[in-house]
């Protein structure tokens, strides 16, 4: 049974924090600039997520902490880029990666709470998740490290690693498939509703990995953006009249059409565009059901809860695996819309 979660009754973690550092390769690396894709250009804001982990008694937070920075260390010295800072070219204006090793950050913090007081099936719209991937103050804007990771300790020995990363480093889909095409569909129809905007066209964007549609598919060690938006659209009127089996049908035309010659034709596009597709999307739906983050292994076992923590976009939502196996819709919009938004959601479903 589909339901919206109630506001969380802690909002504030008490986050204490520790340590502040910037983490260099374990070996020194060529400095040299990386190019972007068209597509990487789009993405220049933080992703910001959070892998919760229970206790285990062979590996306490502070060995947690330990470790990760030295793998950290080790990470840095193949992916080099992401020791970098982002720069603006200022012959061709197009964003690069600087390649200077000036590091990724590492911060260490605790709360004064336990997981369990959290709740049973952690809620990543709490806006208090976002102590658990913040940014690093203690550098200027301008020089924000690419990558920075996060340890936080609870009382009851369980801990979270929160990353924030810059998106124009990886689209996270490598090994996401074709996007299930129901909830974005039920998400759709809600949301234009809820904009009561009845004769205006409502526009959705999909997003769809493209690396096994080109031609030759790009390899599988390939981290990079590779994620472009399908599309479907329909007057609101029209969306609410229609038979969702009609509705499903107009989403699934998006990601059909991806051949290999649509996709080139789309990323030549954002290169006359200046890659400013993003500001005109109106909504925007991406699936991280696939994506496997919960099924990493890591030295001290599998996290039993990954998602987002906060949408970086206004007009996007967020579709994740639950902790008892169902599925999580993190959707962002201006209140007054949301609340239409509840109304039409419960609406749907019963």
């Amino acid at each position: 049974m589909a339901s919206v979660v109630p506001i969380p009754s802690i909002q504030d973690l008490r986050v204490i924090f520790h340590e502040k550092v910037l983490v260099s390769p374990s070996e020194k690396t060529e400095r040299k600039s990386m190019f972007l894709s068209n597509i990487d250009q789009m993405h220049n804001y933080n992703a910001h997520t959070a892998h919760f982990f229970t206790a285990n008694p062979d590996f306490p937070p502070k060995i947690v902490t330990e470790r990760l920075k030295m793998a950290l260390e080790k990470v840095l010295a193949t992916y080099d880029f992401a020791a970098g800072r982002l720069r603006t070219n200022q012959e061709s204006g197009r964003l690069e990666i600087e390649c200077d090793g000036a590091g990724a950050g590492f911060v260490a913090a605790s709360s004064e709470y336990s997981l369990c007081d959290l709740g049973d099936d952690l809620v990543f719209s709490n806006p208090g998740f976002r102590q658990l991937s913040v940014l690093f103050d203690i550098l200027p804007r301008d020089d924000q490290p690419l990558l920075i990771l996060q340890v936080t300790s609870f009382k009851c020995g369980g801990f979270a690693i929160g990353t924030a990363m810059n998106h124009t480093l990886v689209d996270g889909a490598g090994a996401q498939k074709l996007l299930a095409v129901e909830s974005p569909t039920t998400l759709w129809r809600c949301r234009a509703l809820s904009s009561d905007k009845e004769r205006v066209v409502s526009t959705l964007f999909t997003s769809m990995d493209i690396r096994s549609r080109l031609i030759p598919p790009l390899p599988d060690s390939y981290c990079g953006n590779a994620v472009l938006y399908a599309e479907a659209s329909a007057k609101g009127g029209d969306i609410e009249k229609l038979p969702f089996s009609k509705l499903v049908e107009l989403v699934w035309e998006g990601p059909r059409r991806f051949s290999d010659e649509y996709a080139r034709s789309v990323i030549d596009l954002l290169e006359i565009e200046k890659w400013k597709l993003r500001p005109r999307i109106e909504y925007n739906v991406t699936s991280w059901l696939k994506l496997g983050l919960d099924q990493v292994v890591y030295p001290w076992g599998k996290p039993f809860c990954v998602g987002p923590i906060c949408t970086v976009l206004a007009h996007a939502c967020f579709l994740f695996p639950s902790v008892e196996g169902g599925v999580n819709a993190l959707v962002s919009l201006p209140s007054e819309e949301m609340q239409r938004f509840q109304a039409y959601f419960h609406q749907f479903f019963t």
